[in-house]
């Protein structure tokens, strides 16, 4: 029993994650951490960011997230119109600059923190959502902060959840 992630998820053939005196999931460190069974474990492995959204398209995977439709294939069999909540990890989101041609959310770049190999970058959307992005430190100096961007991932990459 540990109460560390890190060591949970590296030493772990099997990890159990308990709230409120029950057990939410228990499988391998991978799938609790790519496709956690409810919202707390969502929040509770790793980071990520949740987007409010709802399904539009059921059929290809198709969510609106703050107006604009994004791909996530989790989607898929949802009902039209099903409130979701959507997580991204940042190791999944790509940046764009806000100018460039692309499917995405826009936002500004407000705050960078500095990881070594890795940069995270704070990006606030529309309605003071904020997102997080995990990119390669040589590439933040691409995005510095006040910079305008369009975030997005690919369609696996988010976990959908029913709200």
């Amino acid at each position: 029993m540990t109460h560390d992630q890190e060591e949970a998820l590296s030493i772990a053939d099997r990890v159990a994650v308990m709230h409120e005196g029950r057990v939410v999931q228990f499988d391998t460190p991978a799938t609790i951490y790519h496709r956690p069974a409810d919202a707390f474990v969502a929040q509770f492995i790793g980071a990520s960011t949740r987007l409010d959204g709802q399904v539009a398209n059921p059929h290809d995977g198709i969510v609106t997230i703050l107006g604009v439709s994004m791909p996530a294939t989790h989607a898929k069999g949802l009902g039209a119109q099903t409130p979701v909540m959507v997580f991204v990890r940042p190791e999944s989101v790509r940046l764009n600059a806000a100018n460039e041609p692309g499917l995405g959310l826009e936002g500004d770049v407000v705050e960078h923190t500095f990881f070594g190999a890795t940069t995270r970058l704070s990006v606030v959307l529309r309605e003071a959502v904020t997102l997080i992005a995990d990119v390669q430190s040589t590439l933040a100096e691409s995005f510095p902060v006040g910079s305008r961007v369009r975030a997005m991932w690919p369609a696996d990459a988010p976990r959908v959840l029913r709200s």
